[in-house]
């Protein structure tokens, strides 16, 4: 509804049509929506719900990705010992037919095969790791050497100079 001070908001649900009535909170606790609608200040509960009917901000906030996870967690919260019961035979039912599909993929051969690494020990990934990155180094240059060109980084440089 209105700002009060850097650190508070005036909110109205309205409480007929939200459940949130006219209080001040704190703006740590508020989180702004897309949903937009032109209230004037100063503004009472009444006319507050029937601009929010006219722009029907609750419905289009229930359709939201926010408003559709508040729902599934309101549900998943309510769920009684037999709901959570049928929750997880259903749940195995989908592994299992999951399960039964990769193992004829796997037997027909069309599951793409990855390669297990194994995981260096650290004496060993500590002997890999400098004289590779040595060699590596020490071939570039062989090579660059044998073909005859010159380095780049100095011809860099220079060009850096004569633009300056």
């Amino acid at each position: 509804m209105d700002v009060v001070d850097q650190n508070r908001a005036l909110v109205d649900g309205p409480v007929d049509v939200t459940g949130v009535a006219r209080q001040l909170i704190n703006f740590r606790s508020l989180a702004l929506t897309p949903f937009v609608a032109p209230i004037p200040r100063s503004a009472g509960s009444t006319t507050v719900a029937k601009i929010m009917k006219d722009n029907s901000i609750v419905e289009k906030f229930q359709n939201s990705n926010w408003g559709l996870k508040l729902v599934k967690f309101d549900a998943k919260r309510n769920m009684t010992d037999l709901d959570r019961f049928k929750r997880m035979v259903v749940h195995k039912k989908r592994q299992a037919v999951i399960g039964r599909e990769m193992a004829k993929i796997k037997r027909e051969g069309k599951a793409p095969k990855i390669k297990a690494r194994k995981p260096l020990k650290i004496a060993e990934y500590k002997k890999k790791k400098n004289p590779r990155a040595k060699k590596v180094y020490a071939t570039t240059i062989v090579e660059d050497k044998k073909k005859g060109e010159k380095d780049d980084k100095p011809a860099a440089a220079e060009e850096k100079k004569k633009k300056k």
